[in-house]
């Protein structure tokens, strides 16, 4: 069957640890983006330009998934995730008059990395959302010496993993010093992390890169708003630990029930706590967000029961 022209999102892959490869069987979205720094060249005396080069570039890959179980079992909240091999990113060819190209056909475009670090940027969820909780990552390529950062094959079979269903996470609860807050309606969970990727020796790309600072923070935002009344709006510090909860879901059900050992907690013992916006319009229902700056890392705990 003819081609349709046109491609869609397929799994990806990315090797990591003592060569192990995980497989993002059930991705959401990307966006690669390759960020390149050109210098055009317009000798005097001319008015159009005679040359156009490659100054430098500092390449980005975003990516989201639902998947929570897959991301969170390989790739820390802290620490992310070094590359010691391959990242691939897929397309699949649409066929015309039909669905997809056959994933062993080599008529597929995919996306490759040959070093790099990921890391996952933020993990939300909201109260209703149909497609529930969702994680943003980033994935910065490097230059492994010899090949561009990334590199671009066409014409190629994908068929080294197929879509699959895995996990899916919906908001849970939110505790504050053992206490569940009232109200919740969307949480926000950025890791901070600040990676540095740097060029030396006149390289067009970088080839180290490092974590140089992280600064998490959670965001929650509530319907009541005597919740956190003796909470001063411009901050003081946590009375105890804060847990916000992912429940797992169910297929062709809704929830695990929570006291089953199958959610998600996401943590800090310390920190600091604020309002960030308080807002009401009309008659609708008015909201109180509130941020959280841990003074630690987050820490993560999977297949945990909701008290």
């Amino acid at each position: 069957m003819a081609s349709a022209e046109r491609f869609s999102l397929y799994p990806a892959s990315i090797i990591h640890g003592s060569a192990q490869t995980m497989h993002l069987t059930q991705m959401s979205s990307m966006s690669i983006t390759p960020n390149s720094t050109r210098t055009s060249i317009i000798p005097a005396g001319a008015v159009d330009p005679a040359a156009h080069l490659i100054s430098h570039a500092d390449p980005t890959i975003q990516y989201v998934t639902r998947d929570m179980n897959t991301i969170l079992a390989q790739i820390s909240l802290s620490a992310g995730l070094p590359l010691t091999g391959a990242a691939t990113f897929r397309l699949q060819e649409r066929e015309h008059l039909g669905t997809f190209t056959a994933a062993a056909t080599a008529t597929h475009e995919t996306f490759s990395v040959g070093a790099g670090f990921t890391f996952i940027n933020n993990i939300s969820a909201s109260q209703d959302a149909q497609e529930g909780a969702s994680a943003n990552l980033t994935m910065i390529p490097l230059w492994n010496g010899s090949v561009d950062p990334i590199v671009h094959n066409t014409g190629v079979a994908i068929n080294a993993t197929a879509p699959a269903f895995v996990s899916q996470y919906f908001l849970g609860p939110v505790y504050h010093n053992s206490a569940a807050l009232d109200g919740v309606v969307s949480v926000s969970i950025d890791t901070g992390i600040n990676f540095s990727a740097r060029r030396v020796a006149g390289a067009a790309y970088a080839t180290k890169g490092a974590i140089v600072s992280r600064n998490p923070r959670i965001q929650v935002t509530i319907l009541k708003a005597d919740e956190v009344a003796a909470l001063s709006v411009f901050g003081r510090a946590l009375a105890g630990s804060f847990a916000v909860y992912l429940q797992a879901g169910v297929d062709s059900g809704t929830r695990t029930a929570a006291a089953s050992s199958a959610h998600i907690k996401i943590s800090c013992a310390t920190g600091d706590w604020a309002h960030d916006d308080i807002s009401a319009n009309d008659n609708e229902d008015g909201t109180v967000t509130l941020t959280i700056l841990p003074k630690s890392t987050l820490a993560l705990a999977t297949g945990n029961a909701i008290p």
